[in-house]
């Protein structure tokens, strides 16, 4: 169904202790609660950081509706 994991940050000088490095869910449980699931028993309640690909808007929403917000930063993986 999905997969999701959370660790303490890869780069120096985080803004915050956790990062959300994983959360990927099958389309087919799209909308089922599953994703939801998966983010709170992977970082709670507290403050998590996390990367998203901005070509991906349906993940934007689902992690906006969760709180978090969009800094500004990117970086290019090659």
């Amino acid at each position: 169904m999905g997969i999701a994991t959370a660790s303490q940050p890869r780069e120096e000088n985080p803004p915050r202790a956790l990062e959300l490095r994983t959360l990927y869910l099958l389309s087919a449980h799209y909308g089922s609660g599953a994703g939801q699931g998966l983010l709170d028993a992977s970082v709670g309640t507290g403050p998590c950081m996390l990367r998203v690909a901005s070509e991906n808007p349906r993940a934007i929403a689902f992690y906006r509706r969760n709180g978090f917000t969009l800094d500004g930063a990117q970086k290019i993986e090659k």
